[in-house]
């Protein structure tokens, strides 16, 4: 919210918004709504499911994306999900890029996060532009899919050294 940029927000559960509402964003009704209204879009779902249906579903991104729009998705998920998700998501003249995040909940807060971001290279800098909003450390992986791959392998990283 303190870097300048208008947000157009939906979540699930409606109350999680409350916060933003009140800051004066813009709250809307789905993730449909959202990709009517903006042409930058960054999504973050608990699972491959979730993310799918945020894309694909009744009242989904695909249903209102506008050409030229650039979606991140910051979920951690199925890698295969991305490529998917990214092959629908250009067929309507836009571009998906995979973006998980590692740094949980004090790296938010504190705008420390690091997105692991795999997509195409030439929108890489509009991505680390806008996650750098979020984050400190917005890292490019290569093509769709490696940044969930990344990802996978710093989990596994991490807990082997905590186990």
């Amino acid at each position: 919210m303190n870097h300048g940029y208008p947000l157009i927000i939906y979540d699930v559960f409606p109350d999680v918004c409350k916060e933003f509402r009140e800051a004066g964003e813009q709250v809307v009704s789905s993730p449909a709504d959202v990709a009517e209204k903006a042409d930058r879009i960054i999504t973050m779902m608990p699972t491959s499911i979730n993310a799918i249906e945020a894309y694909s579903g009744t009242n989904g991104i695909l249903k209102k994306v506008k050409k030229g729009s650039l979606l991140i998705d910051s979920s951690t998920i199925d890698p295969a999900v991305s490529k998917e998700l990214a092959k629908e998501v250009e067929k309507m003249g836009a571009v998906f890029m995979d973006a998980p995040v590692s740094g949980g909940v004090g790296a938010a807060r504190s705008g420390n996060l690091t997105f692991m971001v795999g997509g195409v290279e030439e929108e890489f800098a509009a991505a680390q532009e806008l996650l750098g909003c979020m984050g400190s450390n917005v890292v490019y992986c290569g093509a769709v899919g490696t940044g969930q791959a990344a990802k996978i392998c710093q989990q596994h990283a991490v807990s082997y050294w905590n186990y």
